[in-house]
């Protein structure tokens, strides 16, 4: 339900993996009647998420980014809210300012592609292609992106508690490009959940205490797992319906083709790291964990760089695995 401005042009894939060259975001609008601060997103406590409710909401971000329209997403981001900019993550009150204060020319967007995820009963995630034609800042925007929004339950209405995309390219063709601005400054207090950093750039500290760090001896786990070509790992520390988007947008939904993905590229990997856990929880078995990886070495012939990686878990059983991970340039 937002979206924040990124710089980029990505490179390899991996699970809670490592990837290449750095990656461009950011959003777009023009869809006829899809958005104002009107747009219905509840239903009974009850009810399961559905993706046309949800969606449409997604929609009215879109539109409201277009229309600079700081009331929607007031309404519809819930405080917990996650975004990611040049400098790393972002909270609600700065990815508002990013969305309604940048001078952005949006002339078409068109949201296509769209597929959910419930995570639990009261929550769940959209993964959708949109293709756009704007400028912000005199800089023209990716052609193509692919979202994840995920969506939590608030009382009887659904709010976007993380937004991110990545831009869909020709890995043959992408040139890495580095950030050319710096990340708003997001208005202190704004969040309630204590493991979302406000700052508008990465915290400098590993995170401690809570779940953050059994979340984050899982994705070091997979990490360990990707540089060893474990596929018995991967697939024990990953639910059954996992699915991945990498950095060049590429979405890939099965588990049998995500394992491939993980284990299957020329690898030469010395050494990997996983830094910078943050975690919100979107339900009692459900949470978003966002953090920084490093490996050194290669995959394919590109030296691996730094990315941000998000992952969805869910517990199964007694056991926390991943549903859901998407990779963008650190």
């Amino acid at each position: 339900m937002n979206k924040i401005l990124k710089y980029a042009l990505p490179a390899v894939a991996a699970l809670f993996v490592a990837a290449c060259a750095p990656s461009e975001n950011k959003p777009v609008a023009n869809v006829a009647n899809a958005g104002n601060s009107n747009v219905n997103a509840t239903r009974p406590a009850s009810a399961p998420p559905t993706r046309e409710v949800l969606m449409a909401v997604e929609k009215g971000a879109w539109e409201a980014w277009k229309n600079r329209d700081a009331k929607f997403f007031e309404e519809n981001m819930s405080a917990k809210f996650i975004g990611f900019g040049p400098n790393g993550r972002t909270d609600k009150a700065g990815s508002i300012r990013s969305l309604t204060e940048q001078k952005c020319e949006i002339r078409s967007y068109t949201l296509a592609d769209e597929q959910m995820k419930p995570v639990g009963a009261d929550a769940a995630l959209l993964t959708y292609t949109a293709k756009q034609d704007y400028t912000c800042d005199g800089k023209v925007g990716p052609p193509s992106v692919r979202a994840l929004a995920v969506y939590i339950r608030e009382g009887d209405k659904w709010k976007n508690t993380y937004y991110n995309e990545v831009p869909v390219i020709d890995p043959k063709t992408a040139k890495p490009e580095a950030p050319k601005a710096a990340a708003p400054k997001p208005a202190a207090n704004t969040a309630t959940n204590s493991n979302v950093n406000t700052s508008g750039s990465p915290a400098a500290a590993p995170a401690t205490g809570g779940m953050t760090d059994a979340y984050m001896a899982l994705a070091k786990k997979g990490w360990e797992a990707w540089k060893a070509r474990d596929a018995k790992t991967l697939d024990e520390i990953t639910s059954k319906d996992v699915a991945y988007v990498d950095l060049f947008g590429k979405f890939t939904a099965t588990k049998s083709e995500v394992l491939k993905v993980w284990t299957e590229p020329k690898c030469e990997i010395q050494s990997v790291s996983v830094s910078d856990g943050k975690s919100v929880d979107l339900a009692q078995d459900a949470a978003i964990l966002t953090f920084k990886g490093e490996a050194t070495g290669t995959c394919e012939g590109q030296k691996l760089t730094p990315v941000w990686e998000t992952a969805v878990l869910i517990k199964e059983g007694d056991a926390w695995k991943a549903l859901f991970i998407l990779q963008t340039p650190a």
